[in-house]
């Protein structure tokens, strides 16, 4: 994530090996990001925001995405003290596949 300082300019993040660019932005609750990956060999572009809402006081973490590709997801994970587990659930939606994935997963450690 962004230091304090740097949040105002939100540069840009180039990584060495995959040539996609990303500029991700918020605050300690809220970070969003956005993607956009063109391929020129296939002709192809993709476009992808997500987000990621933590909520500390419930131990509670929401991320979610959307994609020019009509993909649409969101997973909710519970941490669930004094134990050590984490209950997830999560959706995704693929319109132009007409494809409906949910499910849900318990992490011990």
């Amino acid at each position: 994530m962004l230091a304090p300082a740097d949040r105002r300019q939100a540069p840009a993040v180039f990584p060495d090996r995959d040539p996609l660019p990303s500029l991700p932005s918020g605050g300690p609750q809220v970070q969003v990001g956005v993607e956009f990956e063109a391929n020129t060999r296939l002709q192809d572009t993709t476009f992808s925001f997500g987000y990621l809402l933590s909520l500390p006081q419930a131990n509670m973490v929401f991320r979610g995405l959307v994609d020019s590709d009509w993909c649409v997801g969101a997973v909710l994970e519970k941490k669930m003290p004094p134990l050590p587990v984490t209950l997830a659930l999560g959706a995704f939606l693929n319109h132009r596949r007409n494809r409906f994935h949910c499910g849900f997963s318990v992490t011990v450690g």
